[in-house]
């Protein structure tokens, strides 16, 4: 996991506490790092130390939240399909559609800008992507995303009212065939990129592929690849176990605890949320659509057994044990950028990286995240971001305390 742009951006980082924690931007060598954390030098600010109640959890979006979770976890990975797309989109991982978080006119899925009322019966969906290159327009890239609504009159409504909205603004895209598909409604761009919407029973898919850098505008490739994504998607979805609409707001908001101890990001009271959000707690088959390098991510959650991915104003990922947390931990710190350099640990946490843009160097972006410290307690990792150093450390050992508690 890279360290990347935005405080919110879902950037698979990986956040962690553990009896050992690793420091030293080179040296990942494992110590003992219980012994090397002095609780008496923490100070968590204002930031919480204990965990959250399971009453303050369960806000009105908690149980679609965890429900589009469930959906996630049969959602293909686009690397699954094309083992060359290992990159996660720079700016969107994995999305999380609800009521509250709609998909938007700026999203491919839909050019409509009040989508709840133009598209009534959303109950959940979730959205994926895949790219060859780290910037997207160097290289071939799918998105895929799946809606499932109330009624299969509702997803039929959105397979045509979607489409339709498409074309208008895109007059110059040319219907195309999608073989054994042939109810599904695709148009090819000038360039080559072709965008599907598919249709079944409940739910509604749509599926964009671009060819990257092609002279020739063929858009053979995508329609090739998409007809791929199709098929994957809709054996995979047989899988899903869809929770009645009325259950679903029944559903816990935590697993095993562990988004009650991860530092909470204040949740709104009006009835949306922000588009990036993706607050809550996640299966590592759904939360790796959080990664931003499939590839990388899926070898370190593997080697280090994590079940649980956690995202709140931090990451918390739990791994099989300690050992495997710091493995992961010296896993997360390969991927950190090039444009960062190391940056002193938060008082009483020496065995903490933490990392901060280096600003004298004349080639460093200005987007990138603000300052992050990775860091383990037992079997867990952590990453913490904040906008300013002293938050940083702060934050930091109040994610530690939550966890240590």
């Amino acid at each position: 996991m890279k360290v990347v742009s935005s405080r919110i951006m879902t950037a698979v980082l990986t956040l962690g506490i553990s009896v050992s924690l690793i420091s030293g931007c080179a040296d990942t060598s494992v110590k003992n790092p219980s012994a090397e954390v002095d609780i008496s030098r923490l100070d968590a600010g204002n930031y919480p130390t204990k965990p959250q109640s399971a009453s303050s959890l369960g806000s009105s979006f908690a149980g679609v939240n965890r429900e589009a979770a469930r959906l996630a976890e049969h959602v293909p990975l686009i690397m699954d399909i094309d083992r060359r797309l290992v990159f996660n989109q720079t700016n969107v991982q994995g999305r999380r559609y609800t009521q509250q978080q709609p998909p938007t006119h700026r999203e491919g899925i839909s050019t409509i800008e009040n989508f709840n009322e133009a598209v009534p019966g959303l109950v959940v969906g979730w959205g994926t992507g895949g790219q060859r290159r780290e910037e997207r327009s160097l290289g071939a890239s799918v998105n895929l995303r799946l809606l499932r609504f109330q009624t299969a009159a509702q997803a039929t409504h959105a397979f045509r009212i979607l489409p339709d909205a498409y074309v208008e603004k895109n007059s110059e895209s040319k219907s195309i065939d999608i073989p054994l598909y042939s109810d599904a409604r695709s148009y090819a761009t000038p360039f080559g990129s072709v965008n599907t919407w598919y249709r079944r029973d409940n739910y509604l898919i749509y599926i964009s592929c671009a060819p990257g850098i092609d002279p020739t505008h063929d858009p053979a490739p995508a329609v090739e690849m998409t007809k791929k994504v199709l098929d994957k998607q809709l054996e995979m979805l047989t899988g899903y176990q869809p929770t009645p609409v009325e259950d679903i707001p029944r559903l816990p908001a935590d697993i095993d605890g562990l988004l009650a101890r991860t530092l909470p990001v204040e949740q709104p009271d009006q009835e949306s949320l922000a588009e990036e959000d993706v607050y809550g707690v996640y299966p590592v088959r759904s939360g790796i659509h959080l990664s931003r390098r499939f590839d990388l991510d899926r070898q370190a959650f593997e080697d280090a057994g994590v079940d649980l991915i956690s995202r709140g104003d931090s990451w918390v990922y739990r791994a099989k044990d300690d050992s495997g947390a710091a493995r992961l931990v010296a896993a997360l710190i390969a991927q950190v950028d090039w444009q960062y350099k190391p940056a002193p640990s938060p008082p009483g946490m020496p065995g903490a990286k933490c990392f901060v843009k280096n600003e004298d160097d004349p080639f460093v972006t200005t987007f990138l995240m603000a300052p992050t410290c990775y860091y383990t307690v037992g079997r867990h990792v952590a990453v913490v971001e904040a906008e300013q150093v002293q938050a940083l450390h702060q934050k930091a050992a109040a994610q530690y305390l939550l966890l240590a508690n």
